[in-house]
């Protein structure tokens, strides 16, 4: 039968090693193949009878072009009838937007194709490229329901050594479980342990976005990564010429990948910007910025060039992308004006299938939690900060369904909120406080409600294992909220989260980084899949 399907696919008949391993299944080390892109057909063979895990990783050596590696996935799928059902996905590719595509269907069978320190990356959560809200996401995606797959781990032996290394942590013997089954195939024997060795307290300090950890002696041999280079126009902020914090970097097939050596010696001569996530905004790149791999960073097209491996200008420019543009008012892509109880309720009904659909092994009251966590999660929304911001967008003065439709979760308009005074408002802290406060009651029979408050904090990503001081939630926190979700109006007093760290840290450690990583991706694709109006999962 895995003949018939792999002389379909391909137009020609399988290796015998291929045929063996389609009967038998992959095990740790398989023998050279002829074209070890060929193990992604038995992967998909074994996965149509639920014989291996929903998402495969192929990484391949650093350099390897992906995109011809991905045509030819993306064409047998399209000979065996199959490009609906399973997707195709580049890391750091062209595929423009299909990352966001595979975070938002964790439940389909999907292909992912990148280099082997790319993709171990994420199983760091340090993914290349991404910013550090996204990293928690992809990190469960990666060892949670992944077989991978290193064509040739004797140019990749660090990064190697590396997903080993991890995959131990996760073994029957090893000290965290995962939530659904994680394996690994080295074609051709695997080098031996290349140092630094990954330890237990790596990964946990790893588990923490908010700390500054080099992770290129884990991936790479030589020390040095690569830095997405984009040449774009812009209407400047102000005289120094940076971007306005609104401008996003142009779609991959713009940017050019270039060892941050050269990116930082090409900074000594012209302004190049990169996003600093802390401040918000775009900053010129210096010998002290903290670039990280894959990151983006822009170059105005009128500074010209660079010579990639000294850095030095050249001239012209690349091509370049007229875009980016601001972000601006308009219609956004969801379901227009959504009330908060509305969004909750499809929220919380994203989780329920999700969870029902990918059955994960959760310990118990786990997926309770994770499913009161998104019916919980956007409570702080309801606070007149927030709810005035939004408001705001549809007009002055404020039309009267929208202040007797209040309190709403969604406006289907794409621009920023101002907040008045320029607070620093989170919703998710304020979510937080309200569920210690007067939404307590949205807890009652909750067996972890800990968890609850973890998962409700980590919604956007951005507050986990730490909490703001609650000043800085905004500006008179001591007021009045309407009722919601089934509970009586209250008030929001503002009183100190007192413990936080040392809370996450306890469910950190008592589910496992693996766990804990992945109830976060189930709440947060959840809130995704529910704001693009997008089918429970099944």
């Amino acid at each position: 039968m895995f003949d018939a399907f792999f002389r379909r696919a391909t137009g020609g008949p399988p290796d015998p090693v291929l045929a063996g391993l389609a009967r038998d299944g992959l095990p740790g080390t398989v023998p050279a193949v002829p074209d070890p892109s060929h193990l992604v057909l038995v992967w998909l063979w074994r996965r149509l009878y639920e014989l291996a895990p929903r998402r495969l990783l192929l990484a391949l050596p650093h350099g390897v072009p992906l995109e011809p590696v991905a045509g030819d996935v993306a064409r047998w799928l399209d000979a065996l009838d199959l490009t609906g059902e399973v997707s195709v996905h580049v890391v750091m590719g062209g595929a423009g937007e299909a990352d966001r595509r595979w975070r938002l269907h964790p439940h389909r069978p999907a292909v992912v194709i990148g280099s082997a320190d790319a993709l171990a990356s994420k199983a760091l959560n340090r993914g290349y490229g991404l910013f550090p809200g996204a990293w928690p996401i992809d990190f469960a995606l990666v060892t949670n329901g992944a077989h991978w797959i290193v064509a040739e781990p004797h140019r990749s032996p660090t990064a190697t050594a590396t997903l080993l290394r991890l995959l131990s942590f996760a073994a029957p013997d090893g000290p965290w479980p995962t939530a659904e089954p994680l394996s690994l195939t080295c074609v051709s024997p695997a080098p031996a342990a290349a140092p630094p060795s990954l330890s237990r307290a790596d990964l946990v300090a790893l588990f923490d976005t908010t700390a500054e950890v080099d992770v290129t002696p884990y991936l790479s041999e030589t020390g040095d990564f690569d830095v997405q280079v984009a040449w774009a126009r812009w209407t400047p902020a102000d005289g120094s010429g940076r971007p306005v914090p609104e401008v996003r970097p142009p779609e991959q097939r713009w940017r050019t990948p270039v060892p941050s050596r050269a990116v930082r010696a090409f900074a000594g001569r012209v302004a190049v910007w990169w996003f600093d996530h802390a401040d918000g905004g775009w900053a010129r790149v210096t010998a002290d910025s903290p670039l990280r791999p894959g990151e983006t960073v822009l170059v105005a097209a009128h500074d010209g060039g660079l010579d990639a491996s000294t850095g030095g200008p050249v001239d012209p420019a690349p091509d370049v992308d007229p875009v980016p543009r601001p972000v601006g008012p308009g219609t956004g892509p969801g379901t227009g004006w959504l009330s908060l109880d509305q969004h909750s309720a499809d929220v919380r009904d994203q989780v329920r299938a999700l969870l029902s659909t990918l059955g994960p092994d959760l310990p118990p009251g786990a997926a309770h939690a994770a499913v009161t966590a998104g019916f919980t999660h956007d409570l702080g929304k309801a606070h007149p900060t927030w709810q005035d911001a939004l408001c705001c967008l549809a007009g002055d003065p404020e039309p009267a369904w929208i202040t007797a439709g209040r309190p709403w979760a969604k406006s289907g308009i794409d621009a920023p909120l101002r907040f008045r005074d320029d607070v620093a408002y989170r919703h998710e802290f304020g979510s937080l406080l309200l569920l210690d406060g007067p939404m307590r009651g949205l807890l009652d029979g909750v067996d972890d409600p800990d968890l609850v408050r973890y998962l409700v904090l980590a919604h956007h990503g951005n507050l986990r294992l730490h909490v703001p001081l609650p000043g800085d939630v905004g500006a008179g926190l001591a007021v009045a909220v309407p009722a919601l979700l089934g509970q009586p109006a209250g008030v929001l007093a503002g009183d100190p989260t007192v413990g936080w760290p040392a809370t996450a840290a306890g469910l950190r450690d008592r589910h496992g980084p693996f766990v804990l990583a992945y109830l976060e991706m189930l709440v947060r694709v959840a809130d995704w899949r529910a704001s693009a109006g997008l089918p429970d999962a099944s």
